[in-house]
C-alpha cells in the first residue's frame, strides 16, 4: 500500500512538472539562429538582441551573446562561472538540439534560495556564440524538473 501511495505520488509530481512545461512559449533569437520554449507563467524581462530574460516564482532564464570565436564552451561557462562568483558543483559535456556545448550547475552566496544551470553554446558558423543561466528554486522538484526541460529545449534553427 505504502509502494503504491509512493508511485502515485511520484508519477502526479513528474505529470504535475511536466503538464506545466507543455504550457509553453517558443522563442526565436534569430539574431543568433536559436529557438527554444519558456513556460507560460514567465514574464518576459527582456527580449533584445543582446539578452532574453524571463521568470517567475520557481524559475529563471537569461540568455547572452559571447563574442569570442576562439573560445570553448567549457572555457566560456567557466570564466562566465567565475565573473558571476558562481560556485560550481558539477560540470560536463552538454548535447542538444543540434548544439555542442558545456554546463556547470552552481550555486552562489547572492542568491541561496536558488539553483544554476550555466550552458555554453558554440556556433561553429559564427564568431559569435551564446550562454544562458537558469534558475530554480532549491529543494522544488518541479521547478526543477521544468529547468531541466527548459535546458534541453534549445534547438538550432534552420
Amino acid at each position: 500500500m505504502l509502494v503504491s501511495l509512493f508511485v502515485v505520488a511520484f508519477i502526479g509530481g513528474t505529470w504535475s512538472a511536466n503538464s506545466l512545461f507543455a504550457q509553453t512559449t517558443k522563442y526565436d533569437w534569430s539574431k543568433y539562429g536559436v529557438s527554444f520554449s519558456i513556460p507560460n507563467t514567465h514574464a518576459i524581462k527582456k527580449n533584445s538582441a543582446d539578452a532574453f530574460e524571463s521568470g517567475d516564482s520557481k524559475t529563471w532564464i537569461e540568455m547572452y551573446p559571447y563574442e569570442d570565436a576562439t573560445e570553448t564552451a567549457q572555457g566560456m561557462i567557466e570564466k562566465v562561472a567565475s565573473n558571476g562568483g558562481f560556485d560550481i558543483e558539477s560540470e560536463g559535456a552538454y548535447q542538444s538540439g543540434g548544439y555542442d556545448g558545456y554546463w556547470v550547475r552552481c550555486t552562489t552566496s547572492k542568491h541561496p534560495a536558488w539553483k544554476f544551470w550555466l550552458i555554453g553554446f558554440i556556433d561553429p558558423n559564427s564568431a559569435v556564440n551564446f550562454y544562458t543561466i537558469i534558475w530554480w528554486k532549491k529543494g522544488d522538484d518541479a521547478a526543477y524538473k521544468i529547468a531541466y526541460n527548459m535546458s534541453y529545449s534549445f534547438q538550432r534553427m534552420k
